[in-house]
């Protein structure tokens, strides 16, 4: 899945000063492997949604 134009995907690149390598697409869609090389991204990003923070992320510990 990829995260086009108009997703928090998008706003989040751009929170970080990035350009949205699939700003050409609307909304969250499946892309192929393919796909992907051709839209030559220089990085990318990985999001979780289950709305758990993950402990090793964030250096904190459970007490």
């Amino acid at each position: 899945m990829i995260g086009g134009r108009g997703t928090s995907a998008e706003a989040i690149i751009e929170l970080g000063g990035g350009v949205n390598a699939a700003g050409a697409i609307e909304g969250d869609k499946p892309m192929a492997d393919e796909a992907i090389i051709a839209a030559a991204p220089d990085m990318v990003v990985m999001m979780r949604r289950d709305g758990t923070a993950s402990e090793e992320n964030h250096g904190t510990q459970r007490s």
